[in-house]
């Protein structure tokens, strides 16, 4: 990501700490209680969270079926 991550305008700061994890770690593949636990956070927050990074641009989410984890990456 060209702008630091902290930067970023219009997002939460648990929007942000999800942003960095993924660009430390690369993909994420979970499950929204594994999200909420590992943002610390409701399975409610982590779909708002998804939800607005994913209509800023910054995240791309390959669903899983079923009960398949869906799978989270940043957008470069």
């Amino acid at each position: 990501m060209s702008v630091p991550i902290y930067k970023l305008d219009g997002l939460s700061l648990k929007a942000k700490y999800f942003l960095y994890i993924l660009e430390e770690n690369g993909d994420l593949e979970g499950t929204i209680t594994r999200l909420a636990d590992i943002l610390e956070t409701s399975r409610n927050r982590v779909h708002e969270i998804i939800e607005s990074l994913e209509n800023a641009g910054y995240l791309e989410v390959e669903r899983g079926s079923g009960r398949k984890p869906s799978t989270y990456r940043m957008k470069k």
